[in-house]
């Protein structure tokens, strides 16, 4: 599915991406964890054309993504969230989907019926008619992931999007992101220091250290893996 291969990228003197490989196969969800600075949220820069490596490629269903623009990237199906949410303020909930539903899709029915379906899911459909500023931090990480589902990416990339979710919401995020993976087949790369959801989400997990991957295989290995251990997850 998303193929990278020997992929290096600096800043300056320091190398936040060392030389890395990785797969992931098609309708799977895969955890990318690791200490602060290991290279995770760069590596998913590089991916989605927000900067370019030094070298390596990256491969998304045997199309060469290494030196696309980012828009370009988007079309051939790879979204993302970030770690600051990024919703259009000003417009409403409803209009948030349908705003990025019309980048793919022209019939107006459809795109408000899609639109709706996902709302339901996330449990936002009372707030369709708010302004986006209107609501609560966790509410809008719920409404950033609608807006990168909505239209039915290739990938979905996710960057801590737990972090500082009211639990109640993070339920409703758990769900949705188990329905995506069961019910529409998705394929998701998730970086979350929340090890507990990790383990219960993620089918295999990525482990990063000083821009390098350290470890890869199941959530129970990956938890027993003692360089993960050092680096990571502490005795």
């Amino acid at each position: 599915m998303l193929k990278i291969v020997n992929l290096t990228k600096s800043f300056g003197g320091v190398v936040a991406v060392n030389n890395l490989s990785l797969k992931i196969s098609k309708g799977k969800i895969m955890g990318l964890i690791g200490p602060n600075g290991a290279g995770k949220t760069t590596l998913m820069n590089l991916i989605s054309g927000l900067i370019k490596p030094d070298s390596g490629k990256i491969i998304l269903k045997n199309k060469n993504l290494t030196d696309m623009e980012p828009h370009q990237i988007a079309q051939l199906g790879v979204s993302r969230t970030f770690q600051l949410t990024r919703v259009f303020n000003e417009m409403t909930v409803l209009e948030n989907l349908i705003g990025i539903a019309y980048t793919k899709y022209k019939d107006l029915d459809f795109i408000i019926e899609k639109s709706m379906s996902l709302l339901e899911l996330l449990e936002l459909t009372r707030l369709k008619d708010e302004p986006a500023i209107n609501l609560s931090g966790g509410q809008q990480k719920l409404l950033e992931i609608g807006r990168a589902c909505v239209t039915d990416p290739e990938i979905l990339l996710m960057d801590e999007p737990f972090v500082g979710v009211h639990p109640k919401l993070k339920k409703i995020m758990i769900k949705f992101l188990k329905y995506l993976k069961e019910q529409k087949g998705f394929t998701i790369l998730l970086i979350s220091h929340d090890m507990k959801t990790v383990t219960e989400l993620c089918d295999e997990v990525a482990a990063m250290n000083e821009g390098r991957l350290i470890a890869r295989g199941s959530p129970k290995e990956i938890q027993k893996n003692k360089k993960v251990i050092e680096a990571y997850l502490g005795e």
